[in-house]
């Protein structure tokens, strides 16, 4: 402990020796042509090769040497910005930086020397360059390409990353929760690109403001809107059309954004199963019913040079109804999520933020058979408060501290009559919740030119409330995270990484199609938290002259305190579920190579991951390890884009994984004129492998005058290999004395057009 005191004391006492003969130059770093903040461009004094990043909010700080000095900024898709400045005082410099006319040919992911291996940053502009299938880029489908994480089956676009299970990455929009990001059927995630600005991806070092997940974090940036002029752009698609104003309220210092999306695919697969077009029925969807809606609004405004506050809304609602899986039955969900931030300069090193957040996410669903006219619904609800301070103490210390409070509320299930002919019982399921308190920080050091250090810690309190059945309980949770990064030079990167994470949230799910009418339960005194451990290492190496990115990394989780349904369990509206499961551990390793050309006419990228997860549970599958729904060894794709002239381009993505794990009969009997299973083991069936190629060609005509325009043909599932979306056993429907084994696919290969404008 007096070692640490004493290292502590001479970092601080060098550094106030350093600000004596030193100033500090801060300020804001904004789009010139659209006035919003710009996230994560690298400032740099060229004479003392010091520099750093702007924040979230745009903000940057840089202590600098008295005199005359050249800043530097710099950004992908952005003119370099350069000027000398004369610093006699601490600064205040805002930079514009100004997009660069001509077309980019670089990949869509772009890392950095300060960034670790398992990082990725994606902008708005980065994202659209994978191939737009469907018309429009998608953020969740980019976020696919990258390695380490896999998508789920058709119809069910859940992303596992690293062996863990969807509901283990924590995706968040505006820092509010989103607790399903994907419409039905997987052609579109919930985010509309035109709203996006920013993505990152976190699953190595998952900083210690992160909290509440497991596998990964996926922070997704809303666009603030046009401070300078009224913009507008949108699409008009097959399978779905879009719109997005922006524009000034008070020009330089308050603008808005609203952005709408609407698309009925479930349209489009009707015709194509009706006309049978390219020769086949795809699995005999007439009737299909599936369509879905989202909304975006955002509204910040500058109050002074030191304050500026962000009022956010996100509004989606989903259709779905498929008498292929389910005869008279129909679903519905949606997302709802509202953020107000207040962002303040406290002084030239210290940013502060203030966040308020609600989340909402409710699915229903409507079933006409027999007699059981009911309609289910479940709801769940999360009220947020954070305060976080981001404080540059020098050029090469950065601290990051702060609290987060949650208030989660959840009604797993209710049911009740759709009319006077149902014979079924309205009844509901006991209310759960629970509150969390959250207390982090974090160390970013830049110990010399070759050696970053990052690390922290995270401590989370979480309470569960009493009710008819669960007494209260209170569990406490300590998360340390470390990074270390060593670049010898431009070119190879080195990077080590330790993570301890925490869930307070238990998602019970019985299905491997990924509809989601699932059941969240948070912790209490018969769960416990999740908690997970993993350390990785990995190598990157940018061969510069040549465009090439070349990166390995390995990791191993190890993951306590999952739940699984116990055998044979009695799941439906059971007021103590939690009686029904059962509590183990999980581990998971792997290895992720990843190759790219970052730049000229010809880009693009592979990434091939090998990997295995394994749960282990005594009371399912007879004591013995299973692999889970999502455990996928193989996971290889490529993407490929060609500049063919200024005006035309192509794409191209192809995926070839491992299939998912099911539960399938094994063999079956007759007993008294009813039929009997026996089962394999839990997920000891592999479905057959996943592989799918897309295309697209994009057109973009000269530019007239403000207007610009482009055209997208794009095909899906080029070469129309039927995936399994789903396999079940059930009775011959000639002869109840015989069983068929049924495997399912969504859709064969399905062309799209559309139109996209801006003006």
């Amino acid at each position: 402990m007096t070692r640490f005191t004493v290292l502590i004391f001479f970092i601080f006492t060098c550094c106030s020796l350093f600000s004596q003969s030193s100033k500090v130059i801060h300020g804001k770093i904004k789009d010139a042509v659209t006035g919003e903040d710009i996230i994560g461009a690298s400032v740099l004094v060229k004479e003392s090769n010091t520099g750093t990043f702007s924040n979230n909010y745009g903000f940057y700080s840089l202590s600098v040497r008295v005199g005359e000095v050249d800043l530097r900024c710099a950004l992908l898709g952005y003119q370099e910005y350069s000027s000398p400045v004369i610093l006699k005082n601490d600064t205040t410099i805002n930079i514009l930086l100004t997009p660069q006319s001509k077309y980019l040919n670089e990949v869509f992911v772009y890392a950095t020397k300060a960034k670790s291996i398992g990082q990725y940053n994606l902008s708005a502009q980065q994202i659209k360059q994978v191939p737009a299938i469907g018309g429009e880029p998608d953020v969740m489908k980019a976020l696919q390409m990258l390695p380490g994480v896999m998508s789920g089956n058709d119809g069910a676009n859940n992303l596992s990353v690293r062996g863990g299970s969807h509901w283990q990455n924590l995706v968040i929009l505006d820092e509010a929760i989103v607790y399903n990001p994907n419409h039905a059927l997987s052609f579109f995630s919930v985010f509309n690109s035109d709203a996006v600005n920013h993505v990152d991806l976190y699953k190595s070092y998952i900083p210690p403001s992160y909290g509440g997940r497991l596998s990964s974090v996926m922070d997704i940036r809303m666009n603030e809107g046009n401070n300078k002029q009224f913009e507008m752009k949108g699409g008009i698609g097959l399978l779905a059309s879009r719109l997005t104003l922006e524009s000034p309220v008070v020009k330089d210092n308050v603008s808005v954004i609203v952005s709408g999306r609407y698309g009925n695919p479930g349209k489009i697969i009707d015709l194509m199963d009706k006309s049978q077009l390219f020769g086949n029925k795809i699995t005999d969807l007439s009737g299909t019913e599936v369509d879905f809606y989202d909304v975006n609004a955002k509204i910040n405004a500058q109050i002074n040079d030191k304050n500026k506050v962000y009022l956010s809304f996100y509004n989606s609602k989903d259709n779905f109804k498929a008498t292929a899986l389910i005869d008279d039955y129909s679903m519905n969900w949606g997302n709802t999520t509202g953020t107000f931030r207040w962002n303040s300069i406290v002084t030239d090193k210290i940013n502060m933020t203030n966040t308020l957040c609600y989340s909402d996410y409710f699915y229903k669903y409507k079933h006409f058979a027999d007699g059981r006219n009911y309609k289910w619904d479940s709801r769940m609800e999360l009220y947020s408060f954070k305060n976080n301070w981001d404080y540059y103490l020098s050029n090469r210390i950065n601290i990051i501290a702060g609290l987060n409070v949650d208030y989660f509320r959840t009604e797993p299930g209710r049911i009740n009559k759709i009319n006077e002919q149902s014979n079924i019982e309205p009844y509901s399921m006991e209310e759960r919740k629970s509150a969390d308190i959250d207390v982090y920080a974090e160390l970013r050091y830049k110990i010399n030119d070759f050696w970053n250090i990052n690390g922290g810690l995270r401590y989370s309190a979480n309470h569960s409330y009493e009710n008819d059945c669960l007494k209260k309980k209170t569990y406490f949770n300590p998360e340390p995270r470390f990074e270390l990064v060593y670049s010898p030079d431009r070119i190879n990167i080195f990077s080590a990484a330790f993570n301890m994470t925490s869930q307070n949230m238990h998602l019970l799910s019985n299905s491997s199609v990924g509809i989601p009418s699932d059941i969240w339960i948070p912790v209490n005194e018969k769960l416990k938290p999740s908690t997970s451990y993993q350390a990785s290492l990995g190598y990157k190496r940018n061969i510069l002259d040549k465009g090439y990115t070349f990166s390995v990394e390995g990791y191993y989780r190890n993951t306590r305190n999952i739940v699984d349904y116990t055998d044979n369990a009695d799941i439906f509206l059971n007021n103590k579920i939690e009686d029904q499961l059962e509590k183990g551990w999980a581990d998971s390793y792997g290895l992720e190579l990843y190759l790219s050309k970052d730049f000229g006419n010809l880009t693009g990228w592979i990434s091939y991951t090998l990997s295995k997860s394994k749960n282990h549970i005594e009371a399912v599958n007879n004591g013995k390890g299973y692999v889970p729904v999502y455990d996928r060894p193989h996971d290889l794709k490529a993407s490929l884009s060609c500049q063919l002239h200024p005006n035309w381009s192509v794409s191209g993505a192809f995926t070839l994984r491992s299939g998912m794990n099911v539960t399938l009969p094994v063999s079956s009997f007759v007993y008294q004129g009813v039929v009997f299973y026996e089962y394999s083991q839990r997920n000891g069936y592999r479905a057959p492998m996943y592989h799918q190629l897309d295309f697209s060609v994009s057109y973009r005509p000269k530019t007239k005058k403000r207007w610009k325009s482009e055209w997208i043909l794009g095909v899906m599932n080029v070469y129309n290999h039927k995936n399994v979306f789903s396999m079940y056993a059930g009775r011959d429907k000639r002869d109840i004395n015989k069983t068929n084994a049924t495997k399912m696919y969504l859709y064969g290969i399905l062309p799209s057009i559309s139109y996209n404008f801006k003006f």
